[in-house]
């Protein structure tokens, strides 16, 4: 089964740049490098990794729920690669915040609120709220 993975006007991981000298006369020796951009080393590569992960189910292991930056006796003998290893975070948390992203779970809080009024005002079909129509609706979203 086939799975798209980006789609956008520069889908390649590298961009071919003209690299010369100033300073040299010779216009001639203008080579043609392929070099990472910044976009690619912070926002695509973290990604399509991530996203290989998941697909191959291996995200929990890279990622997993419990930091060991919270335990004070395996921090003693974590050198500072493996630290930062810890602190990663997966980047599929920037756009499922739902499902990856459960440090960020409280920010969604007014998205459901708006949600379920949407909710209520469909079943009543009215937008007007008063207070009593507030208590209604609060009886009625949390039920």
């Amino acid at each position: 089964m086939p799975i798209l993975l980006e789609v956008n006007s520069a889908p390649s991981l590298t961009i071919e740049h003209d690299i010369f000298n100033p300073f040299d006369e010779n216009k001639e020796n203008i080579e043609s490098l392929r070099v990472r951009s910044i976009v690619d080393e912070v926002i695509k590569i973290p990604l399509v990794r991530d996203t290989i992960l998941l697909v191959l189910n291996l995200i929990d292991n890279v990622y997993p729920t419990q930091l060991l930056a919270n335990n004070n006796h395996s921090r003693k003998g974590m050198d500072d690669m493996d630290e930062l290893g810890a602190k990663r975070r997966c980047q599929l948390t920037e756009i499922f915040p739902c499902r990856y992203g459960q440090s960020s779970g409280h920010l969604l809080f007014l998205d459901k609120a708006v949600y379920l009024f949407m909710q209520f005002v469909n079943l009543k079909q009215t937008t007007v709220l008063i207070i009593s129509g507030a208590r209604t609706f609060l009886k009625f979203a949390f039920n």
